[in-house]
């Protein structure tokens, strides 16, 4: 007598095949493959799931790495796409770790001119409050067109707002945060993954590979070609006898 159809198939399973046992279980269910996302998909797919949280998902991951696994163009027709003012919407690390030191960040803003001086500003809740802190350092290219050298050189506490006083959180923000802060300076290097319009994703060619990404304030392109062409103006010195 045949045994059932599902019986037969578990016992076919375990048969030795190569000297090896392959286990089944029933019922055979196949996984789907995840589907392979435009770039303009993945881009909207990454700001979506970014928009309330620095850290990524696993969508958002997805649309991370299908975005970098794009070609990153190594010319620039006016200045590199990591100069200008940009919010950091992702960044795992990071997020984590001010999580965990119940100081978690709410927005992260980040200038970086064309000499490449920077200066990123950190919205933390703490105490019940939102308190200041900010970087100053530089980004510089790292002897490759995709590398850049972030050197964080010095940080200071701020209120971001003058409508009331902070500083009883500054104090605790403080004595969570200082013993880190008094490790600075700091220097990685990241890798540049992705840049196309508004938004550049990068990779920490260390911490395993962490996701960092970040896109540009809208409406600010003009105003920082607008900077640049004064600053070159300016370089160039007074004309004329």
């Amino acid at each position: 007598r045949m045994p059932p159809d599902h019986v037969l198939l578990i016992w076919l399973a375990f048969t030795p095949a190569a000297g090896l046992l392959v286990p089944l279980t029933w019922p055979l269910v196949l996984r789907t493959p995840a589907p392979v996302l435009s770039i303009s998909d993945a881009k909207e797919t990454l700001v979506k799931e970014l928009r309330y949280s620095h850290s990524l998902s696993p969508a958002a991951l997805d649309a991370f790495e299908e975005l970098a696994a794009e070609p990153v163009n190594a010319s620039w027709d006016v200045q590199p796409p990591w100069v200008g003012r940009f919010n950091l919407i992702g960044h795992d690390a990071l997020a984590a770790a001010l999580k965990g030191l119940r100081a978690p960040l709410e927005i992260a803003k980040l200038i970086i001119a064309p000499d490449g001086v920077l200066t990123a500003e950190l919205d933390l809740f703490v105490g019940g409050a939102v308190v200041g802190l900010r970087f100053h350092g530089s980004v510089c290219a790292d002897g490759q067109s995709d590398r850049l050298r972030l050197r964080l050189q010095s940080s200071e506490w701020f209120e971001p707002s003058a409508e009331f006083g902070v500083s009883r959180q500054i104090a605790l923000a403080r004595e969570k945060l200082d013993d880190t802060l008094g490790t600075l300076p700091y220097e990685t290097t990241l890798a540049l993954c992705f840049a196309q319009d508004d938004l550049c994703v990068l990779r920490h060619t260390a911490a395993a590979e962490s996701p960092v990404v970040i896109r540009r304030v809208l409406g600010s392109r003009e105003a920082d070609a607008a900077m640049a062409a004064a600053l070159a103006r300016a370089a160039a010195g007074p004309r004329g006898s």
